[in-house]
């Protein structure tokens, strides 16, 4: 058993320890808004993972700037902050006067002032905190009585005496890999689970095995299939999740399972459990869902689907449940939802500045949790469950199709709109999903926005064709809405085709009389355009549209003219009366003047 690790207390005082007025308390954000659903923000220098730990009107949380924070829960200002050597990850436990939590591989303890008590190392060598990328969970202490239960990254499992920091109990998996999960413990047995997918139960005063279930006898995942879900006993069984993309309720006291349901798209199962009136909530990764079981039978009782992923567990507050999720690639994103808690109807949600990896936490009216963008957040809950939302959207939900361009051709612009129906503003980014070649020569405008109720936002598109290869293209262009309720993503598709040039000529040059055809208005257009064409001296005329194949489609216009200005129309459809289809089109006047035949010949574009 390794030794204590005692430090000098006035020395680590001096180092660690700042006052309410000292160099961090201005850290503390109160935001004065519209809704007033931000009651402050706390900003660490790190992200939080962490759960917040309340006790007796203060928030205790670590972040991975490497420092514990105590704010006040009522006003966010820093009470006081004790640095450490590594990131946090964990959420604090709480025992008397007496808060401990784990960084990295030590376990510290500290008075409620911020005093340094003791600190233990769990084992020696390198601090790995993430396994893979998408690893954000570490085994937090658990607290029966004055010892404090905690896992390790490799796979040692203590129980450490909270006033003395002795240790107590002590095992070892045979796997010795990761234990990310906060030990449960009933009747003087420890559940764990660990990174290889085993979930384990321990003789807290023998330290000696009981029993074991690895999720590898189901089904083994090439991604590991850790356990990073809390088990949970509820009327003697155990319920727990993770990678396995399974859901489990077994039998505390032997093992034997009762149950389990797969996700149907093997994601994995990450956000929980909580239970309630015999409800288990889960929430699920790249599904986006949140779902509730009945924990007797297993059977689904409603999905509800949210913007990303859920990682923390449900906070039940009455008939609502408050959850966060987060958006792991692109832009930060997460969200905390309030939901129905007994038919999975959403009722509002509020949009973080980053993943909300965190457990909603709730004291005197107002929630709290940690978020990814390094803010401690304090919400009204009252006033974010009627806070006005967006509604933002596309009314038109068809292809853009440009039709068949010709090689070589200029660049094309075109658009659409981006309405928001709602009573909330919102914030909107835009992307492109498609074929590399297309999105190289694409660019939209603008890519990120504001929107205030009611109003809406032209999207411009160019391409520039002219490095196009014969072919048919399509990309999609990809909306992010951070504040809409349920549907945050969408898209509107674009599809092209490039065709061999016809060798028919854009030509717009006035001729040596001075016939001249110009451009049609509007172009693009749908579905009518106007061609204007002036005639210097009586002639005789004819105007025809042709497709990019040459081919003759319409006649506008034909027989002898006076000398003057005309204007006519096309309304997009052939001789047959009938719409022709969205795409490149030429207009072509031809002038017979009996000292020379002339041509001009004009492009224009219809876009349905």
């Amino acid at each position: 058993m390794k030794s204590l690790n005692f430090l000098l207390v006035a020395l680590v005082l001096s180092l660690t320890v700042a006052a309410f007025a000292g160099e961090k308390s201005e850290s503390i954000q109160v935001l004065a808004e519209a809704t007033e659903v931000v009651a402050w923000k706390f900003h660490t220098n790190g992200t939080i993972y962490a759960t917040p730990r309340i006790h007796n009107g203060i928030i205790y949380i670590g972040s991975h700037d490497k420092t514990f924070y105590a704010v006040n829960a009522e006003t966010g200002a820093e009470v006081w902050h004790y640095e450490t050597a590594n990131q946090i990850y964990t959420t604090a436990a709480i025992y008397e006067n007496i808060v401990c939590f784990a960084s990295g591989n030590l376990f510290i303890a500290l008075d409620l002032s911020g005093n340094f008590l003791w600190q233990y190392t769990m084992y020696e060598g390198n601090v790995v905190n993430q396994n893979d990328a998408w690893d954000y969970f570490q085994s937090s202490p658990q607290l029966v009585d004055s010892i404090a239960y905690v896992g390790t990254e490799q796979g040692l499992v203590y129980g450490f005496n909270v006033n003395t920091g002795a240790v107590v109990f002590q095992c070892q998996t045979a796997g010795k890999s990761s234990i990310e999960t906060t030990p449960f413990i009933q009747d003087n047995r420890i559940f764990f689970g660990d990174w290889d997918g085993v979930l384990y139960v321990f003789d807290i005063n023998t330290g000696n095995m009981l029993w074991q279930y690895d999720t590898r006898s189901d089904k083994t995942y090439s991604w590991v299939n850790a356990i990073q879900t809390d088990p949970l006993i509820v009327n003697g069984n155990v319920y727990f999740a993770g990678r396995s993309c399974f859901l489990y309720s077994l039998n505390a006291e032997t093992g034997a399972k009762n149950w389990m349901f797969h996700d149907p798209g093997d994601m994995w199962l990450l956000g929980g459990p909580t239970i309630c009136d015999n409800l288990l909530y889960m929430g699920s990764s790249n599904q986006h869902f949140l779902q509730a079981f009945d924990i007797n039978t297993g059977v689904k009782q409603w999905t509800s689907n949210v913007d990303y992923r859920i990682f923390g567990h449900a906070l039940i507050d009455g008939e609502n449940l408050f959850v966060g999720t987060g958006n792991e690639t692109g832009e930060p994103l997460g969200s905390v939802f309030a939901i129905d808690r007994v038919t999975g109807a959403i009722i509002n949600k509020f949009t973080a500045g980053g993943q909300v990896h965190s457990s909603v936490q709730i004291l005197n009216g107002l929630l709290y949790f940690g978020c990814a963008d390094g803010f401690l957040y304090a919400l009204n809950k009252e006033n974010m469950l009627n806070q006005p939302i967006s509604e933002t959207m596309i009314k038109d939900n068809s292809k853009i199709d440009l039709g068949k361009i010709p090689q070589g051709t200029e660049p094309i612009d075109t658009y659409f709109y981006i309405y928001n129906q709602g009573d909330g503003a919102d914030s909107v980014t835009l992307s492109l999903s498609g074929a590399a070649t297309l999105r190289n020569v694409t660019t939209i405008e603008p890519m990120q926005f504001h929107l205030a109720p009611g109003d809406s936002q032209k999207i411009s598109i160019n391409i520039a064709p002219a490095a196009l290869t014969v072919k048919k293209y399509s990309l999609s262009v990809i909306i992010n809405s951070a504040n809409n309720l349920i549907q945050n993503k969408f898209n509107r598709s674009l599809a092209l085709e490039i065709v061999r040039s016809t060798g028919i000529t854009d030509n717009n040059q006035k001729s040596a009389a001075d016939f001249l055809l110009a451009q049609n208005y509007p172009n693009p257009f749908n579905p009518e355009t106007t061609i204007s064409f002036t005639l210097p001296k009586p002639a005789g005329i004819s105007l025809v549209v042709m497709d990019i194949l040459g081919q003759q489609i319409k006649t506008l216009a034909t027989g002898n003219y006076a000398a003057g200005e005309y204007s006519l129309q096309w309304d997009g459809r052939n001789e047959q009366r009938n719409n022709v289809a969205s795409g490149f089109y030429f207009y072509r006047l031809q002038i017979n003047d009996p000292q020379q035949l002339q041509v001009i010949t004009r492009k224009m574009l219809l876009m349905r």
